[in-house]
């Protein structure tokens, strides 16, 4: 994804809740995930 603006605070936030939320969903549902980075 190339972006010329960087995004808002918002944007970043609600990113991560969404990742964290599935990251949540994987580990109750023992699925293996493998290299999340930052």
């Amino acid at each position: 994804m190339i972006q010329k603006e960087k995004l808002s605070l918002i944007t970043c936030l609600s990113i991560a809740i969404q990742l964290t939320k599935a990251l949540d969903y994987l580990h109750q549902n023992q699925i293996i995930h493998k290299d999340i980075k930052p």
